[in-house]
């Protein structure tokens, strides 16, 4: 379990911690709240979902709570800075063919990097510190 929080939430957090001067001097005033800006974008998962955990068919637990980790970072983080003009929002990309996913899984990684390509495109103030399923375009609930 340890090894996966350092990966989904540990390194996140890291790498956010060094970039963000970066992205504060990078902020243009008066910018509408979307991803064409400073953004920060995670990568979580429909799994992280406690609303939604109830109705898996099976459970990873190391993932599933990293991810949740993970999404309570980037929610806090959001609120901390929702004025200061860096766009945060999670992504879950689908149930993609990797190691993880497993050859069942329905997404090839090209499709799967296009639909995050796409998603990122679109996403707009709504989509601010929400995670979003980048196969739909639409928030996910990942608190009851």
């Amino acid at each position: 379990m340890l090894n996966t929080y350092n990966s989904n939430v540990i390194g996140p957090w890291k790498v956010t911690k060094v970039f963000l001067p970066l992205l504060k001097k990078s902020v243009k005033s008066n910018q509408p709240h979307n991803a064409q800006q400073s953004s920060i974008i995670m990568i979580s998962s429909l799994m992280s979902s406690m609303e939604l955990a109830k109705s898996f068919p099976f459970f990873a637990y190391d993932y599933q709570c990293s991810k949740a980790a993970l999404n309570m970072f980037t929610v806090c983080m959001a609120k901390e800075w929702e004025k200061k003009g860096i766009f945060i929002a999670l992504v879950h990309p689908g149930w993609v063919r990797t190691d993880m996913g497993g050859d069942s899984a329905d997404l090839d990684i090209d499709t799967a990097t296009t639909n995050i390509v796409e998603c990122l495109q679109s996403l707009k103030a709504e989509h601010y510190g929400r995670l979003i399923d980048s196969t739909q375009g639409s928030n996910i609930t990942i608190f009851p």
